[in-house]
């Protein structure tokens, strides 16, 4: 039984016990109704596109929002006492659902290797291939945790900080040392282009992706592996455990110059002081690629246009 399974309950709204499966079907709850709130928008957006008038539909939209702004207040009321809820929450682009999801996914703090924390969250290594869906294979990993951390990923790209600025980083190292690299078969389709009988979305059918979706996958990973390597410390510190273990060769002086090795870039990076100093250099990083790969679309529009007008 690990720590986790250990403490039974938590309270909603200080009146009521909730155990921890019910706090996870809270949360499923909470992106069941949050789907359905944004679907509901996107019809009426589109019938007031249209010249025409929605109220019914705007009425329920609204009192979707509300339900799902209750249930967010709900599930922030129950972890407000949990150990790790004030970390995560100090974080950019991290809320009181996201921190929630992650207390309720199964890590287990006790676990004082880090590459243990990301094999069961999906972005580890194992039999020397990094995790992923493959045809005809079990799943390695805790699939809700391995969706939390894309969203929370996908929140630090929106809002910036500490971990946006290390995932525009990794990106680029990943352009750097792979800047050949073909095309790729899409991870969701299987190469197949297709996808429960429908063209599959991430690729448009074609089976396979470019350069471009792996040097995002990459950095993703990376940055999600930092991520829960801090979450561990910082999980195990408020509980009064010991430091975790740091990931591989991290001691310079004995070991990695005795091997004459280096060590990665993403195998330690201690915590952030200040989320904040690092909006404004990930900006930067941001605006650097979106630049570089808009120079690159009009260099491949002009050589499509100069083979043309040669035929």
């Amino acid at each position: 039984m690990t720590l986790l399974q250990q403490q039974p309950t938590l309270t909603l709204l200080n009146t009521e016990a909730l155990p921890y499966k019910e706090l996870l079907a809270a949360i499923q709850l909470y992106y069941d109704i949050q789907r359905y709130r944004i679907g509901g928008s996107n019809r009426h957006k589109a019938i007031l596109k249209a010249a025409m008038t929605a109220t019914r539909l705007a009425t329920a939209v609204e009192q979707l929002k509300q339900v799902e702004d209750n249930l967010a207040k709900a599930i922030a009321a129950a972890i407000k006492d949990h150990p790790l809820a004030v970390w995560p929450m100090q974080q950019r682009g991290v809320g009181p659902v996201l921190t929630a999801a992650l207390i309720v996914s199964g890590l287990d703090p006790l676990i004082d290797k880090p590459s243990g924390w990301w094999r069961y969250a999906g972005v580890g290594v194992v039999d020397g291939k990094n995790q992923r869906k493959r045809a005809g294979q079990k799943i390695t990993y805790n699939m809700f945790l391995n969706r939390t951390l894309f969203v929370i990923t996908t929140s630090w790209l929106k809002t910036g900080g500490f971990y946006a600025y290390l995932y525009y980083n990794f990106k680029r190292q990943s352009e750097v040392q792979r800047p050949d690299l073909p095309n790729i078969p899409c991870r969701r389709c299987e190469g197949t282009g297709s996808y429960h009988e429908l063209p599959c979305a991430w690729c448009r059918g074609l089976g396979y992706v470019g350069a471009a979706m792996h040097h995002h996958l990459r950095a993703s990973m990376l940055v999600q592996r930092v991520f829960l390597t801090h979450l561990q410390a910082k999980w195990r510190e408020a509980l009064g455990l010991p430091p975790p273990r740091l990931p591989y060769i991290t001691d310079v002086d004995q070991l990695a110059l005795a091997r004459q090795e280096q060590i990665a870039p993403h195998e330690y990076i201690a915590p952030p002081e200040e989320d904040n100093a690092y909006d404004r250099l990930a900006s930067e990083r941001r605006s650097q690629q979106m630049r570089e790969a808009h120079a690159k679309r009009a260099s491949t529009g002009q050589h499509i246009r100069n083979r043309r007008a040669s035929q």
